[in-house]
């Protein structure tokens, strides 16, 4: 049994390799985003027992986002996955100051379920 449940929409994100507009960039590096799981991510590393609950669609970036999680040492046994929508991803430059410019794309993948359908 986990000490910790988080709650939330992971998502892919491909944060640009330059700092600069990204109409202007051409490479970007694959990684991970979302508040909860950075938050699951922060427990786990400190020693806790950490479940997140979410659903992905069943697609690359779903498959990336559970593997990452289970690397982590993350329970991923409340992970849902659907074809109703592919998963969610972020383009994000990088800046010196200010807020960076990002761009969604999703379907907001955690609004398509209930919580009850988990348990």
């Amino acid at each position: 049994m986990c000490e910790v449940l988080t709650i939330g929409e992971p998502m892919v994100m491909f944060l640009a390799d330059t700092k600069e507009p990204l109409s202007q960039v051409d490479h970007f590096t694959k990684m991970i985003a979302g508040a909860e799981l950075n938050v699951a991510m922060g427990l786990s590393r400190l020693g806790h027992n950490v479940s997140y609950m979410t659903q992905v669609g069943e697609d690359p970036f779903g498959e990336y986002i559970k593997d990452f999680l289970k690397k982590e040492q993350i329970d991923t046994s409340y992970i849902k996955e659907t074809n109703i929508a592919p998963t969610g991803f972020q383009i994000k430059n990088q800046v010196d100051a200010g807020d960076p410019e990002v761009i969604y794309f999703r379907k907001e993948m955690w609004t398509l379920v209930e919580v009850r359908s988990f348990m």
